[in-house]
């Protein structure tokens, strides 16, 4: 979670920002120590959570709900739902793409360019001068593949003034939001794992296909899958010491975890191997494990799925979505 140092959050009125009308009384607006600059987010930075480089390696950062908030809680509904608004007074314009989903750039008065993605709405439909700590939108899962996760903002700063789609986020901005409101990124552990390619089933043994990645695929481009039944499950006992029968979800492969528990198909936790470019996704997995960048090895528990429920397994190599399938290892005729 992100630690407030030297920064004390408060409730303010536009009138005690100075910013103009288009700023709406009574956010939840922290300042930067010298006032120069507001967080992105109308709402108590400590419900959130980035790393101090974006996935990509880049200089964006992914602000989301802190790990330690459950999707039921009300500080989590509320986290992933703020508002976002400017850091700084400029000209805000609309600047929607097929990866960003719905987005607006910030030409701020400082000279630097801000961007905010993945945007549930917008406030902002055309070229429009704003005042610091104004609406810009709300925090949503918008986006090629940002629709998969659960709703966070996507971040990023650029020197300069720019057109177009394509520049340079030269601004690291996790060290900005250090810098300005002393607020620290997540810190990952150190991770070693071997490189390792998938193959087999994430169960102890196999289960039914369901549906194959062409059936899915057909439905949209970006959900191509396997939808899978598990195989008989396992009695299990829980902390008050009941039997419960569920299935064991195992990794197919060794690399490095990250998890969302909030999406269209329910809980989902990622497994990279960046070694040799291949990215595991499983929907639908109750989990225990909620911090990014553990490594895990091929076989071991990733969390448990019950009986009458299924899993989707999404498949990329070297950032390509393909058919698993091929790679499940079974001699059984599994298509059903």
């Amino acid at each position: 979670m992100a630690k407030v140092s030297n920064v004390r959050r408060m409730v303010l009125m536009m009138a005690m920002l100075g910013v103009g009308a288009q700023a709406a009384a009574g956010l939840e607006i922290t300042p930067s120590g010298d006032g120069k600059y507001v967080f992105p987010v109308a709402a108590d930075p400590g419900l959130y959570a980035w790393t101090q480089y974006h996935w990509d390696g880049g200089n964006a950062v992914d602000i989301e709900a802190a790990p330690e908030l459950h999707p039921d809680d009300r500080e989590y509904q509320d986290a992933v739902s703020a508002p976002v608004v400017a850091v700084v007074s400029g000209r805000a314009h609309p600047l929607d793409n097929l990866r960003g989903g719905i987005s607006v750039v910030l030409q701020g008065d400082d000279g630097r360019q801000y961007y905010y993605a993945h945007l549930q709405r917008r406030t902002i439909d055309y070229p429009t001068r704003v005042e610091q700590g104004a609406v810009l939108g709300y925090i949503g899962s918008t986006g090629q593949w940002a629709q998969y996760l659960e709703p966070h903002l996507h971040f990023s700063i650029a020197s300069g003034h720019h057109e177009g789609y394509m520049w340079e986020t030269d601004i690291h901005a996790a060290g900005f939001l250090a810098r300005e409101f002393g607020l620290d990124w997540r810190h990952r552990p150190h991770t070693e794992y071997p490189p390792d390619d998938p193959r087999g089933w994430p169960f102890p043994e196999p289960g039914i296909i369901v549906a194959d990645f062409a059936t899915t695929a057909a439905q949209s481009p970006t959900r191509g899958a396997l939808i899978l039944q598990p195989p008989a499950p396992i009695p299990v006992r829980s902390g008050d010491n009941q039997r419960h029968h569920r299935v064991p979800v195992v990794t197919p492969m060794s690399g490095m975890t990250s998890f969302s528990r909030d999406t269209p198909f329910g809980p989902r936790i990622q497994v990279v191997n960046e070694k040799t470019g291949h990215l595991i996704v499983l929907f639908g997995v109750n989990t225990h494990l909620n911090r990014d960048g553990m490594a895990v090895r091929r076989g071991q528990l990733l969390g448990w799925i019950e009986p009458d429920a299924s899993l989707r397994l999404q498949y990329f190599r070297y950032g390509r979505l393909s058919d698993y399938q091929p790679l499940l290892d079974s001699s059984r005729d599994l298509l059903e």
